[in-house]
């Protein structure tokens, strides 16, 4: 069966079987109607916006450093173990950077910077 407007010179026993893993291929060809397809770019994932956070976390020689990207917030950052018990925290006042001494057992801890406008919770790895 075939369309009208449909690409000539498309076998379908051959063109439309595709191997499992293989995206399908798309044909064009002189003549196609040029507005048949349609492709729309954006963000990954469903309706998300790609923002700059602000704030950059990572640790250091055993100790956390947080980035202030934006070199202005004030609030609070709190590191938690894996079952929420907070094991340190810092204030932030204003400046870039906070560099916060860490004298735990290596794993997993996160991360949670507080100020009047955001809340950031952040995973790290402490080696």
């Amino acid at each position: 069966m075939k369309r009208s407007g449909a690409s000539t010179g498309f076998d379908p026993e051959f063109d439309a079987h595709f191997l499992s893993g293989y995206a399908p291929a798309f044909y064009s060809l002189a003549g196609d109607e040029p507005s048949r397809f349609l492709i729309t770019l954006g963000p990954v994932g469903a309706g998300e916006n790609l923002k700059v956070q602000p704030f950059t976390v990572f640790t250091s020689d055993g100790r956390l450093v947080v980035v202030d990207n934006t070199g202005k917030n004030k609030g609070v950052v709190m590191v938690y173990n894996m079952i929420g018990q907070e094991i340190a925290s810092a204030n932030l006042n204003g400046n870039s950077i906070v560099k916060l001494s860490l004298d735990i057992p290596c794993g997993y801890y996160l991360v949670k910077i507080t100020t009047n406008e955001i809340i950031q919770t952040t995973k790290i790895f402490i080696p």
